[in-house]
């Protein structure tokens, strides 16, 4: 209602619209301003939100992008050995924002050199998939009762894919 008669420009966001379903007999329209000059933008990795208007598919980084990432994330400097192996690192992680993201917190939190970083991935991939960082923004809460829970890199991918795929029941199981 405040939009509606919001007399100027507004942007309205609805970020991680994943989970439709909570919503409750309630379609997300609802919520939108019936009048107004302004703009709503959804990110979501719900297949079905496609059809709420036009859409924006987001791609795997760029090898440039996805290097300044891991650099920024890890604190480390960039030099002709870190460059060479900051693109196995992402290559291996497959391009993908959130490992690369979660790899640099890794990096810096425990002083691992780029070159030994793979190996040390290898080894202990699941602890690493596991550990969740301090300012990580993805939880999740099941039931009023229950505490919000920081979601590992690893669930996260797991709940992303089944969204993407209509398996997300099967992967909060």
């Amino acid at each position: 209602r405040i939009l509606s008669a919001w007399k100027n420009p507004w942007l309205l966001v609805f970020d991680n619209f994943d989970e439709p379903k909570a919503f409750k007999n309630k379609q997300i329209r609802e919520y939108y301003p019936r009048r107004g000059r302004g703009f709503i933008i959804l990110t979501s990795r719900d297949a079905g939100s496609k059809t709420l208007g036009s859409t924006i598919p987001v791609s795997d980084m760029l090898e440039k992008e996805a290097l300044e990432l891991l650099f920024l994330s890890s604190g480390y400097g960039r030099d002709d050995d870190n460059n060479t192996e900051a693109k196995r690192i992402i290559q291996r992680l497959g391009y993908l924002a959130l490992a690369i993201d979660q790899a640099g917190a890794y990096i810096r939190a425990r002083s691992i050199e780029f070159h030994a970083f793979l190996d040390h991935f290898n080894e202990r991939r699941d602890v690493i998939l596991k550990e969740t960082p301090k300012l990580w923004e993805y939880r999740r809460k099941k039931g009023e009762a229950e505490a919000e829970q920081s979601l590992s890199v690893a669930t996260t991918w797991e709940l992303s894919l089944g969204q993407i795929t209509g398996d997300a029941e099967e992967c909060e199981k």
